[in-house]
């Protein structure tokens, strides 16, 4: 096994082509398997349910907002507070903000 892999990444001679077509093709898999069907994301979930991975299941709601974080973090804060915290509350953060040796 060891010496397989050796000589497929040393001697490019010795590649077979479907190989490398079949790698290309399960890492695009694997990039957009996210925004496939349901059906797509629960076959994948489940492989990884029985491999020595553990359970990969995820929630839709939290991968768009992990996504939306990366590019709006600060803004998309800001909206989640606006949302669901009283002006009191705010008030209070804004005196301890103000208050503070920062």
């Amino acid at each position: 096994m060891i010496t397989e892999l050796l000589d497929f990444l040393y001697y490019p001679s010795h590649r077979d082509p479907i190989v490398v077509v079949n790698y290309i093709m399960w890492t695009v898999i694997n990039n957009f398997i996210k925004e496939m069907p349901q059906i797509y994301r629960d076959a994948y979930n489940a492989v990884f349910a029985v491999t020595e991975l553990g359970n990969r299941v995820s929630y839709r709601w939290k991968e768009c907002i992990d996504r939306m974080q990366k590019v709006f973090g600060m803004p998309l804060g800001l909206l989640f507070v606006d949302a669901a915290f009283d002006e009191r509350s705010k008030e209070k953060v804004r005196e301890k903000l103000n208050t503070s040796d920062m």
